[in-house]
């Protein structure tokens, strides 16, 4: 027989019997979290798992929190905007969209009628809304999407570059702290992007800063960069990199403790939405 509580022992789906799983999901009040992150390369300092650990650490330190169900961690994603450099991974978006859904659709067969997907890579923005969009309309599950990497952030330091962006010195800090020997210093060089996009513009998905502007241009990490990353990675520390990681987990486990009690209401109506 399984030991209960369950969620006091695992949380992570992965490592359950399917006898715990009906039992973990009645403690977690129906929430399952989903962290999704890519395999792509992240200039020439960084490992290509970069976005995958550092999504899967905070959802993991959250659910254990909030004592919620984790899914096993998705580790690849819509990484087009980087294919231009070796290693990097991309699910075609069409794919990568119905793969998504049918996770989730697993998780709602068998009883999780929250589904909480932590995305950690911007490439897979776009795409995660319009999937859990008509997850969402199919299943009238309560669905939710959190962009990991804005759950929280720290004043930059001093002299910190204006286009830190991907793979530049917040990412390098996080893997300071999580995984300090996949991070290579020797590699470390200050990358400045190779547009000039005017002003209210930005990349899409968003690779440096500013990340929000009217106007959009669908360029790709190749033509934009020569490293593969943007900004100066020699500014990182472990200690900022902690300091970041420990408020997107208290962040996350704050939402889902509101989610799992009830507090946090997605509709009062009681009606049934109308077929048309």
């Amino acid at each position: 027989m399984p030991i209960q509580p369950v969620l006091d022992h695992k949380v992570e789906l992965g490592r359950m019997t399917h006898l715990e799983v009906p039992l973990a999901c009645v403690e977690a009040n129906g929430i399952a979290i989903l962290p999704i992150g890519a395999t792509e390369e992240h200039g020439p300092h960084l490992p290509l798992c970069t976005d995958t650990i550092t999504t899967e650490v905070t959802v993991l330190r959250a659910a254990k929190e909030a004592k919620v169900v984790m899914a096993p961690a998705i580790p690849y994603g819509n990484s087009r905007q980087n294919i231009g450099f070796a290693g990097t991974i991309s699910i075609r978006p069409s794919v990568f969209a119905e793969f998504v859904k049918d996770v989730c659709y697993s998780l709602y067969r068998h009883g999780f009628d929250k589904i909480v997907v932590v995305n950690g890579h911007g490439g897979n923005a776009a795409l995660l809304t319009v999937a859990l969009e008509e997850f969402h309309l199919d299943t009238k599950a309560v669905t939710a999407l959190v962009k990991c990497w804005a759950l929280a952030e720290i004043e930059p330091p001093p002299g910190a570059l204006p286009f830190e962006g991907h793979a530049g010195r917040q990412e390098t800090e996080l893997m300071l702290a999580l995984t300090p020997d996949d991070v290579d210093r020797a590699e470390y060089v200050v990358s400045e992007p190779t547009v000039a996009l005017g002003e209210r513009a930005a990349l899409a998905p968003p690779q440096y800063n500013p990340f929000d502007e009217p106007i959009t241009f669908l360029i790709s990490t190749w033509e934009s960069t020569v490293t593969g990353h943007y900004g100066d990675p020699s500014k990182a520390t472990a200690e900022r990199g902690h300091m970041v990681l420990d408020l997107w987990a208290q962040n996350l486990t704050s939402f889902l403790k509101r989610l799992k009690s009830g507090e946090i209401k997605t509709t009062t109506r009681k009606e049934e939405m109308p077929a048309h």
